[in-house]
Parts: C-alpha cells; structure tokens; sequence
C-alpha cells in the first residue's frame, strides 16, 4: 500500500535542493523571502549564508557550483531579483548550475494586478521574470496547484542544462502543506539516459574510426568539467594513447601534468606542434568547443571538416545530428565495449615547463615576469586557483598546474569583481582545499564587501592583490595614461581590521623580491586569512596581456578608430 507525505511548498523545494547535492543557500534576506529563510533552516544539512548585496550572492553562487556542481541563490522580488542578474547572466554565458530563488508578492497581490513596494507600481509582476527568461532555461511561477510538478521540472532542466533556473514563490504559499505521492518521493529528478539504439551505432561506428586514426585528438571545452567527464576522457586518453589539448576557457579541465597532456589550442596563437595536432588530425573528437574572439584569436580556429563534435545532449558528425545521446553515456558505452588497443605512440610537445627557482637575492623591485614565474612554484597538488579575468587570468593561463587543481575564473562573460565573492562560494563548497585568489586593484574595489564574509565564516584563503593602480589590460587596449583607468589607491591591507574587528588575518605589502619571499613563506604557515598586496608599476604586465592588448584595440575599434 503506497502511502503518501504531506509537506509544505517551501520545505519540499528545499528537500530536492538537499538531494541534489545543494547544502548551502546564498543570498539575502527581504520581506517576500523571510519566511522561506525559516524553512531553509528546518531542512537537515542546509542552511543560509547571507551576503552583503545580491550581485556578490550570484557570483558566490557561481563559484559554489564550479566544485560542488549545483547552487542556490536566494533574493527577494525586484530588487534583489535585478540586482543579482548579471551574476546570474555570467553563469548562462559559463554554464553554471545555479537555481535562482526568490520570494515574490503574495499571490492576491499579483491576481489583482495591485501596486506594491519591490515592484513598478503599475500591476506588472511579469516583467522580472520576463527578464530571467533570457539567462535561465527554465522558470516558473509557484501556485498551490502546480508547486510539486513544476519544483522538480525546473530542477530538471538545471541539472540537464547545467545552466541556471529561476523560480518565484509567492510569499503566502510557502507553508501550504502539498501531499506528494510515495511514486513521486522516489522519483529520481536526475536526466533520462541516451536512446540506446542510437548510442550502440554511434559507438561502433566510432571506435573503427579511432582505430585506424594515425593523428587523433581530444579537443576539450569548459563542458568536460560542467558534466564531470574528466576521469572518463582521461581514460580513454591513456588507453588509446590520444594526446588532450584544452581551449583556453577549459584551463584544468583534466590534469595538466597528465602525460597525455598537449596543450593548448588558441587557433593561430597556438604553438606549431598543438595547431598541427587539431588542425591536421585524422580523427578529431571534440567536447562543446565554443569558439569565442578570446580564445580563438579572434575566429582563427581551423578544426577538420569531419570533426566529431561530442555535446551534453548530442552528437554532430559529418553532417549528421544524434539527438538522444548523452556525452558521459557515449563515454561510458566506449570504455565498456573497448578492447585493450594502442595507437602509435605521438610525441609530446615542448611544455612551457616552469623555469627553474631563483630565490631573490638582492631587494629588487617586483615585476611581473619574475612574480608569475615565482608563483609557477607556489602551487600544490588539489588547490582552488581563483584568476580574475585580465591580468590574472591571462598570466595563469600559460602556468601549467599540478594534479587536481581546480581553476576558477570567468573567461567568457568576464565581469570584473566576480573572483571575490566566488571565492567565498569555493570556500563555503569545501574549505578543507587550499584556496588563492589573484584579483586586480580595480576589480576588487567592485566587490570588496564580501571579504567581510569571508572573515566572518573564519576562512583562510591566500589573496593575492596585483595593485596597478588601476585598470591595467585596458590601459594596453587604449588609454594607457588616461585618468579613466586609474582608480583610488586604498589602503587594502587595512580593511580586514575595518571589515571584522575581531578576526586578525595576516597582511604585508610586497614592493621587492625579498619581500616576496617573506610574504610566501609567511602565508604558508598561516591558520586564518593571508591577504598580500603586490605593487607593480602601472603598465608593467605580463608579455602576453600586451599582444592580447594590441589585438583586442584592433578588433574593437577598426582601422579608422582610436589607436
């Protein structure tokens, strides 16, 4: 005899988030949401983490799901709904699971089309969800009749998508006790497997294909690390001798001190040996590449015309559309049925291997050539690199990292300011993973209130601030000694006393490569925040933000444009 749960509306959302894998919702505290807030804090092993201001909880948002797979933002209706939007918009752009939750006027309030505060004053309740619907695939509005139905099809189309979801909950709903049926609570919320006709032909079709490749390939995208594909791919790599080469945007996607480890495709900017072993491959098999200006040089990418492009949900071959196979099934399938088999053995590229250590000597001024080559020799095994975009980003991209670590940064939507409260979202994932963060003087002023959190939660990550004093990669796109790119030279090292009087993290300045050391070794031993300012000159950058400065100006403003 099935017998059935009585719930309310919050507590049942909230459960699915639990098994889901969500333990922690982020966001902020408004009258539409309160009470949703009560019922997060009556559901086992989840809780609340608020935030200073919805924009930093998207992005902390963002950065959770990047090691935990899936996230929760919280806000309230309009405002905070707005507010938090363009976090929610850059993890659309990178394929973030994030299911965005807010509390929204009472449902007589929208069923009258009455003026209330949070809103237009005009009736209109569907223009914030209109909003959403361009960086969300999928979004609901809750009624009583349709919670248990739509709760789990949203979360759904997140987990399928890994893509971010928008659900309002009318304020006066969330404590109406739902009956949910015994089929329902067992029912998996996780996505259907691949037709299975379709995925044994595409899979004897292609292991031949492999078989007789002199010249195969694995192209990877950020997707590989979205669907968890890594340890499958790395597999396959080992087992068929197949070299891995990486876009730029899937930086650590697999383990770069992986011996099938190629390197990095960046179209006419890649070194010979990977362009040749992309361009010219006989059997390329690649994962969701999307080539965008930054990691293609600018549209320059020449894959081969019978290019097997593996996609979450798909595959595209000559031509050719399999619609109903998943891309960690099709793995799968292949390493079930493959016999033991080698192809000839590829020779692997020259790495930019990290130069040898050269401690400082004498109290030389810092450059960046000598502080990236220093930091080459810093990182360990299973740390959370976070690269704002810019500088950071670009120096780390040419470091190759050790085994397991976990790089976090925003290369296609590219806000300025995202690393920070991401960080607190990679830390609030797991903290027991060392955690260093690399932001810019200028982007750090865009989010610096959630360094409040992050003392507050006692974490103790490693913050690098590269102090230009000011906007550093846009001053090597134009305006090199314009006052637009400078920003106010604060006191950085002075604001975790400001933020929490009662934490005492670690801070130095770092002006040398004495210093430098001192700053390393220190932050080593630290059981609480290390926060370290590097000041540089203002238009000392790494080599390669200079090309990518010039090619940039180039491409934005035209021949006749500003130079």
């Amino acid at each position: 005899m099935s017998i059935n749960k009585t719930i309310t509306i919050g507590c049942y959302l909230f459960s699915q988030l639990r098994k889901i894998g969500v333990r922690h919702v982020i966001g902020l505290p408004g009258d539409y949401n309160l009470q949703l807030i009560e019922q997060i804090n009556q559901t086992s092993e989840l809780s609340f983490v608020g935030t200073c201001n919805e924009l930093n909880a998207a992005y902390a948002a963002d950065g959770y799901a990047r090691l935990n797979g899936i996230s929760s933002l919280l806000t309230t209706y309009g405002v905070g709904d707005l507010s938090a939007i363009n976090g929610v918009a850059g993890a659309y752009a990178e394929h973030v699971s994030m299911v965005c939750i807010t509390g929204s006027p009472p449902s007589h309030v929208n069923a009258n089309h009455l003026s209330t505060h949070h809103s237009t004053a005009d009736g209109n309740f569907s223009n914030v969800l209109n909003c959403f619907k361009e960086f969300t695939v999928a979004q609901t509005c809750l009624t009583y009749i349709n919670a248990v139905e739509e709760i789990d099809r949203v979360l759904r189309a997140c987990i399928r998508e890994r893509r971010p979801v928008y659900i309002q909950i009318p304020s006066d709903i969330a404590y109406l006790q739902v009956t949910i049926p015994q089929a329902a609570i067992a029912r998996s919320i996780c996505p259907d497997s691949s037709e299975p006709r379709m995925l044994q032909d595409v899979v004897a079709r292609l292991l031949p294909r492999l078989g007789a490749a002199v010249k195969p390939a694995f192209l990877l995208d950020i997707d590989v690390e979205r669907y968890q594909l890594k340890a499958d791919i790395q597999y396959l790599a080992e087992v068929l001798n197949i070299p891995m080469i990486a876009l730029s945007t899937a930086k650590c996607v697999v383990d770069e001190s992986h011996p099938r480890f190629y390197g990095t495709y960046s179209g006419a900017a890649s070194t010979r040996q990977v362009r040749e072993r992309v361009e010219e491959s006989d059997c390329l098999i690649a994962f969701s590449p999307r080539f965008i200006d930054i990691n293609s040089a600018l549209y320059s990418c020449k894959l081969p015309d019978d290019t097997i492009y593996v996609n979450p949900q798909n595959v595209l071959w000559q031509g050719q559309a399999f619609p109903g196979l998943r891309s960690r099934d099709l793995l799968n399938c292949i390493i079930e049925t493959l016999g033991i088999q080698y192809v000839p053995q590829f020779p692997r590229p020259s790495q930019s291997q990290n130069t040898a250590l050269v401690l400082a000597m004498a109290e030389k001024k810092i450059t960046h050539h000598y502080f990236w080559q220093r930091m080459s020799h810093f990182f360990q095994q299973d740390d959370v690199v976070v690269a704002e975009c810019g500088t950071s980003h670009i120096a780390l991209s040419s470091i190759p990292m050790p085994e397991n670590v976990c790089f976090l940064c925003q290369p296609v939507w590219g806000a300025i300011g995202y690393t920070l409260p991401a960080l607190l979202g990679s830390l609030l994932s797991n903290a027991s993973r060392r955690h260093i963060l690399f932001i810019g003087d200028g982007a750090f002023q865009l989010t610096v209130q959630e360094l409040s959190t992050i003392l507050l939660y006692d974490f103790n990550p490693i913050i690098f601030l590269i102090n230009n004093k000011g906007y550093t990669i846009e001053r090597h796109i134009l305006g090199s000694g314009a006052e637009y790119n400078e920003v106010a030279d604060w006191s950085y090292t002075e604001l975790a006393g400001c933020f929490n009087k009662k934490h005492t993290a670690f801070t130095t300045i770092v002006n040398n490569e004495v210093e430098l050391e001192y700053a390393l070794k220190a932050c080593e031993k630290q059981r609480r925040l290390s926060f370290i300012q590097i000041n540089f000159d203002p238009l000392d950058c790494p080599q390669s933000l200079k090309s990518f400065g010039k090619m940039i100006a180039n491409f934005d403003y035209g021949p006749y444009g500003p130079q």
